[in-house]
């Protein structure tokens, strides 16, 4: 789907123009759909083609007037939940006074609360549209592991007996996700290194101080995901230790039972040895298998009660 936005000082408004537009936006892009805006404005296809690659890394490339770049957002490819969440190469593509981003993806990064935070004023430029929307992918990352870091509060919270291996492994793949966070945070890093040093070297103060901003925030936005990930493999490793802790107490629990019920046995295992019956306790007496049965009653209950005071139980 091709989109096209007029970005003003007041709003960023849809247009079916694409000679209004100065900012043109692709998702779901197959190659048709990227060499036919390349074509239509003049650039080389093979830059946009390169979002087509799902492991292609980020970088920066300019040739003449023109910037391509890759970088990689978070999307949901399938489910609902944060686990479903993976990095996708997205292209930003500075071409004369316009701005081309495209995915192969549907996603939500740009939807209209956040494409209200794009507005241009006259004096700015496409370099200006360009970092605010590399802010908005990283304000997307923060928000992504703000709710990582409140699953992972869920996830301790539970009780120890309500704690099982889906919760291990739920921790397991949301770990996994921030991993892959923070390694495209790091890479965006390196592409605003590199943009920096290809912005005009007289920026306006307002161009200075934005830059700053996003390098502050991806700075942030690292650090922020190198601590969830390993608060979160703490997480993991605190959930692994409560099964365990669990099934140690089951365990422990079934061995005092197999304990108390071992009396029994053994007192009817003597009783039933062929041997006289002169030298057997109770063999002559009318009731000696209810005495037997009582004694051996009484002995478990005893051994049952020693074990719950010592917490076997």
């Amino acid at each position: 789907m091709i989109e096209f936005y007029k970005c003003t000082d007041k709003a960023v408004t849809a247009v079916t123009e694409k000679s209004e537009a100065n900012w043109i936006n692709l998702t779901h892009a197959a190659l048709g759909d990227l060499e036919n805006v390349a074509t239509e404005l003049g650039i080389d296809p093979t830059h946009l083609a390169y979002v087509l690659d799902d492991e292609e890394y980020s970088r920066m490339v300019a040739l003449e007037d023109n910037k391509y770049i890759i970088v990689d957002i978070p999307a949901k490819l399938g489910g609902n939940d944060l686990m479903d969440y993976n990095t996708v190469p997205l292209s930003i593509s500075v071409v004369g006074n316009r701005v081309v981003t495209a995915t192969t993806v549907d996603h939500d990064l740009f939807d209209e609360a956040t494409r209200e935070r794009l507005v241009l004023d006259a004096k700015e430029t496409t370099e200006v549209l360009v970092l605010k929307i590399v802010l908005t992918i990283i304000n997307q990352y923060q928000r992504l592991l703000r709710q990582i870091d409140h699953e992972r509060l869920n996830l301790e919270n539970k009780g120890a007996s309500d704690t099982s291996k889906n919760d291990v492994i739920k921790a397991h793949q949301l770990e996994s996700v921030i991993v892959y966070f923070e390694t495209s945070l790091r890479s965006l890093e390196v592409v605003l290194n590199k943009l920096k040093l290809s912005l005009p070297k007289r920026m306006i103060s307002y161009e200075r101080d934005l830059f700053s901003a996003v390098f502050l925030e991806v700075k942030q936005a690292i650090e922020m995901a190198s601590i969830y990930r390993n608060i979160m493999g703490n997480t993991r490793e605190l959930l692994s230790t409560l099964i365990d802790i669990s099934l140690n107490n089951i365990m422990k629990f079934m061995t005092s039972i197999t304990v108390v019920l071992a009396i029994p046995t053994i007192i009817s295992g003597f009783y039933g040895m062929n041997v006289s019956n002169d030298g057997v306790p109770f063999a002559q007496t009318i009731n000696g298998f209810h005495i037997v049965v009582i004694i051996s009653f009484i002995i478990s209950i005893l051994l049952a009660i020693w074990l719950r005071r010592n917490k076997w139980m």
